[in-house]
């Protein structure tokens, strides 16, 4: 999907909530060679495995957003 989505920034799906991971500076130079053919997709696996990557969760539709619940806030 990551590459997917740097290939054609329009891509649509109907996922409702999409669970992954941030791509840092090295992690979009990897998926970079990978869409230019640089690189071939097993080795950026390899490659991809030393980063420290954080995650992300996409709230893509109403429907997902209806899972979340609001608990609490504060000023900082």
């Amino acid at each position: 999907m990551v590459v997917q989505c740097r290939v054609n920034p329009g891509v649509r799906h109907d996922y409702d909530i999409v669970v992954g991971n941030i791509a840092n500076d090295n992690v979009g130079e990897t998926v970079s060679y990978v869409v230019q053919g640089i690189m071939r997709k097993e080795d950026a696996v390899k490659r991809l495995k030393f980063e420290k990557i954080n995650n992300q969760i996409a709230f893509c539709s109403e429907r997902g957003l209806q899972c979340l619940t609001f608990i609490t806030s504060y000023e900082c």
